[in-house]
């Protein structure tokens, strides 16, 4: 299966002005794409199984340059006000690179906080994240086999739908929309 060494390069947040998900997405906007295995706080993994020879020489390029100048990112400003009221059952269309696939939201809200079920095609897991405004993002991770396949949900929210990106750690992005079950 999925089973390969990793290497999570960790560093101070606070310090270097940046964090984990904005090293994650400059590396994945830049030339060449570099696909890491996803990040968590103030620190990325890399996953070498997919790496061909010298790969880790351009990685290892990019990251050094991205921490060592790091760019400044401001922090977008959070949506004021109520956070919508997304409780309830919806229906999920992912739209890959290459095909597309349909998935189940079970979301329980309290306040701003969100928790519930993603449910998969085959497999399901925990969602935790959190809304504000009409913003809305959460996270949910589900095991298989020895793997941790990840979903990093960023959408908006307009009524009964939502849409937006989701981050698939080692597998990409992909376009996300959501229906609110009747």
């Amino acid at each position: 299966s999925n089973h390969a060494p990793q290497l999570r390069i960790k560093w101070d947040g606070a310090a270097l002005g940046i964090n984990g998900k904005q090293v994650e997405d400059l590396l994945f906007k830049g030339r060449p794409r570099i696909i890491v295995g996803g990040s968590h706080g103030d620190s990325i993994t890399i996953m070498p199984y997919m790496m061909m020879p010298d790969d880790h020489r351009i990685a290892a390029s990019a990251i050094h340059a991205i921490l060592a100048h790091p760019p400044k990112i401001a922090e977008p400003a959070r949506p004021t006000g109520d956070p919508a009221a997304i409780p309830g059952n919806w229906d999920v269309r992912l739209e890959y690179v290459l095909g597309s696939a349909t998935h189940r939201l079970t979301i329980e809200q309290s306040g701003n906080e969100l928790t519930g079920t993603h449910q998969g095609e085959m497999l399901s897991g925990a969602l935790k994240g959190a809304i504000y405004g009409d913003q809305a993002q959460f996270r949910s991770s589900q095991r298989t086999q020895g793997a941790v396949l990840t979903y990093d949900f960023h959408g908006e929210v307009k009524g009964d739908t939502m849409s937006g990106t989701v981050g698939l750690g080692e597998y990409g992005q992909a376009r996300w929309t959501a229906t609110r079950r009747s």
